[in-house]
This record gives structure tokens, sequence and C-alpha cells, in this order.
């Protein structure tokens, strides 16, 4: 916000000089408009959301997506995140089929477990884990 006031100020500033034409001036205004944009887009915060059809993890970096139908419950355990030195375990909320195939997942850093867990009786399914269980792909349907 402070670098489009700061742009807007120099087109207003530029106006007595003639010498400065008017794509010059409204480059500045251009480039951080759009800038400013992107980077609203990227830093926002992640949203849970659900409908009728899916639950999705709306998100600009990780955006997942899974039927409503499929959800049978939300385990609390370490997801494996690949990364170039191999990846990290990091806490997650992940989002099971009733065989324990996970298609959604979201970082416990990003919602507070009484968000999740709210969350998760909105959409009429059970939380389980602690967060010490290591999945990747698959959880136990029968873990606690």
């Amino acid at each position: 916000m402070l670098t489009l006031v700061a742009a807007v100020a120099f087109v207003w500033l530029t106006l007595g000089n003639s010498e400065i034409s008017w794509p010059i001036r409204l480059l500045p205004l251009i480039v951080l408009a759009i800038g400013d944009t992107f980077a609203w887009f990227t830093i926002r915060p992640p949203v849970m959301r659900a409908d009728a059809l899916e639950v999705r993890c709306v998100n600009p970096l990780y955006g997942r997506r899974m039927r409503r139908s499929e959800v049978a419950f939300v385990f609390r355990g370490l997801h494996f995140q690949p990364g170039r030195a191999g990846g990290t375990w990091d806490k997650s909320y992940l989002f099971a089929t009733s065989d324990g195939t996970v298609d959604v997942w979201c970082s416990a850093s990003w919602f507070s477990d009484d968000g999740i867990t709210e969350f998760a009786g909105r959409l009429g399914v059970p939380v389980r884990g602690n967060f010490s269980a290591r999945v990747k792909d698959q959880v136990d349907p029968k873990a606690p």
C-alpha cells in the first residue's frame, strides 16, 4: 500500500515537469501495482473451505481439494515435506479417506487445533492422532 502511495506521489510531483513523458510517469505506478497485487496473493494466509461437493485448502503456494463425501477423518500427524536436502517432517492436519489415503493436508502452523476440530465437526468427521505418527500418503485408518 505504501508503495502505491509513493507511485501516486511520483506521478503528482512530476505533473509540472513537461520533460517527463506520461509513459515514464505511469511506469512506476503500473509496476508497483502489479508487484503489490502479486505480493498480496502470495502472502495471504491459507483458508480451509468446504461446500456441498468438496473440501479444499486454499493457499497460493499449495492448493488441494477432495470430494467432501470421501473425507472419513482428520488425522494429526507428521507429514513429509520433500525438499532439496531430502525433506522435513511437519506437524500437519491430514484429511483422509476411509482407506487412509491422504488427499488434503494443511500445516498445523497455519491453523489452530480448535479451528480444525470445529471444521471437522462441521464436516461430521472425527479428529484423530497426536502429531507423533509419520505419514507420507497413507494413514492407518484404525489409528486412534
